[in-house]
């Protein structure tokens, strides 16, 4: 017996319609493909420049939605800014400049220095000063044109660390920040006050220290900041002089300069305490011998009427202004600040009026807090970013602006 296959031939085979269904799928099938491929190949990319790196990547279009993954290249993406050690910086309130002194990934399988971070414009968190020195500089390490100005010139270093959370994860870095009122370059020039007391709108045209931009209604913290350490630097000056004036200079007791350490000493939070700070010195005297403070911190006593205690106050005042100058220009919103304690802040400037100038001017601000008030406003600390990078004193470029 022989075994057939059978079926009954009653309809088309596969299906009826089934010619017309492959050629509308087909043709349906290119045309998506082609617009497909369109939009993952023919398109141009084009180069913008933002001031807000993170929001620009952040932003999310149609196509950066999951189902069409394929064309993810199509979201936007910045190039970020490579910033090295030992490379200089402003932030953007264009106060202090700052130097990179290490750089340090947290990662615990990466944590060893790093030569260089990459930045886009991510805001500066958790600074801190951690050690502020001031040199009280006579003729060593000075110029005689720095000595004509003022026979004492308080030379200011601050060690700092800083963070940031970018592409490479959480980075800490330390930096360092200086400050002198008449730097080595600065010039006399007699001609413009023909013999007469300075006055602070001559700074630019002597080189002495001055911050980038002012502008006591937009940015009063930094107005005032910079008035602050003026003024404070003239006065510690001044007693430093004066302290110095009184030793026995038949004795070889005058000095030949000095070191001054603040540390935050952590017991108060109140800036203008005398016990913020942990107080250490070392005067080196002509006779070769050097007095040091020991190893308790020293006191700070306004109102003892000694010279060199009336110092001790002055660079005391002097640090706690650098201290706040640095906290605003970094973006420190919380933490101690004379700039953000009104109270404070008047009485650091309340004997403006009294201060003695001679062949230095301060500025800008010429009298108290109170005075001017109600025109700079209330000084705001708000957060920071790096602005500009430096190179031997140039400008190299804008870090806010970048490729999106």
């Amino acid at each position: 017996m022989v075994f057939q296959f059978q079926y009954a031939i009653t309809r088309p085979y596969p299906f009826r319609h089934c010619t017309i269904f492959v050629v509308i799928f087909f043709f349906i099938t290119t045309v998506l493909l082609s617009v497909f491929n369109t939009i993952v190949t023919g398109y141009e990319l084009r180069i913008s420049y933002s001031s807000s790196p993170n929001a620009t990547i952040a932003k999310r279009l149609w196509y950066d939605k999951p189902v069409f993954s394929g064309i993810q290249k199509l979201s936007s993406s910045c190039e970020p800014k490579e910033i090295g050690v030992q490379q200089d910086f402003n932030t953007d309130k264009n106060g202090l400049r700052y130097t990179i002194s290490i750089i340090r990934n947290t990662n615990p399988t990466e944590n060893l220095p790093m030569p260089s971070m990459l930045y886009l414009n991510n805001p500066l968190e958790d600074c801190r000063v951690n050690h502020i020195k001031i040199e009280a500089a006579k003729h060593m390490g000075r110029t005689s044109q720095q000595v004509a100005w003022q026979r004492f010139g308080p030379q200011l270093l601050a060690a700092i660390s800083c963070s940031i959370v970018n592409l490479q994860g959480h980075v800490v870095f330390n930096l360092t920040a200086e400050y002198d009122l008449v730097p080595p370059n600065a010039i006399r020039r007699f001609d413009l006050t023909q013999g007469t007391k300075d006055e602070w709108k001559y700074a630019a045209e002597e080189n002495l220290f001055q911050f980038v931009l002012r502008n006591n209604t937009a940015e009063p913290a930094m107005w005032w900041a910079e008035s602050l350490m003026s003024f404070s630097w003239i006065d510690t000056a001044l007693k430093m002089e004066q302290a110095n004036n009184v030793r026995d200079n038949d004795k070889g007791e005058y000095w030949q300069g000095g070191s001054l350490s603040f540390r935050s000493s952590g017991t108060t939070a109140d800036i203008s305490s005398s016990s913020f700070f942990n107080v250490s010195y070392s005067m080196l005297m002509d006779n070769g011998l050097i007095v040091m403070s020991g190893t308790e911190p020293v006191t700070i006593d306004g109102n003892s009427t000694d010279p060199f205690s009336l110092m001790l106050v002055s660079a005391d005042s002097l640090a706690k202004a650098f201290y706040s100058t640095i906290s605003a220009d970094l973006g420190v919103v919380n933490g101690p600040n004379i700039l953000t304690n009104q109270e404070s802040l008047q009485q650091f400037t309340s004997d403006y009026g009294n201060i003695e100038i001679h062949l230095i001017a301060a500025g800008p601000a010429s009298d108290s807090y109170d005075t001017p008030k109600t025109v700079t406003g209330e000084p705001k600390v708000t957060e920071s970013t790096i602005f500009t990078r430096l190179r031997n004193n140039q400008s190299i470029d804008m870090i806010d602006s970048y490729i999106g």
